[in-house]
């Protein structure tokens, strides 16, 4: 400030000297600043980033499930397998019924072929 009191005295070189290192001062400090901005930026991008691969990982896990099967399922198998097993024996026993059926048959031909 004292330097504006002494304006009106000082030569072309000091007032040149004075400018030239106030506007110095000002671009640094507007590149300081710009320097700060850009470092929080920085930050901030770093931790959206942080923040996106935390969700992915929680909806990874939990569209994925467990592995672990719940008493329903269990109870879902255990029906699946004993359906199963029903059909096969339904199916074993139509089987029996239709050999038994045709030795019957077979039967009564020979025994109609045996009266004649």
């Amino acid at each position: 400030m004292w330097e504006f009191r002494r304006w009106g005295r000082m030569g072309e070189q000091q007032k040149s000297k004075i400018i030239t290192e106030s506007l110095l001062g000002i671009t640094t400090k507007s590149i300081l600043v710009n320097q700060a901005y850009f470092r929080k930026e920085s930050k901030m991008k770093k931790s959206l980033t942080l923040l996106l691969l935390v969700c992915l990982l929680l909806a990874t896990v939990a569209f994925t499930g467990c592995k672990k099967q719940g008493p329903l399922e269990k109870a879902g198998k255990s029906a699946d397998k004993a359906a199963q097993k029903t059909s096969a024996d339904a199916q074993k026993a139509a089987a029996d019924a239709k050999k038994a059926a045709d030795a019957a048959k077979k039967a009564a031909d020979d025994a109609n072929a045996a009266k004649k």
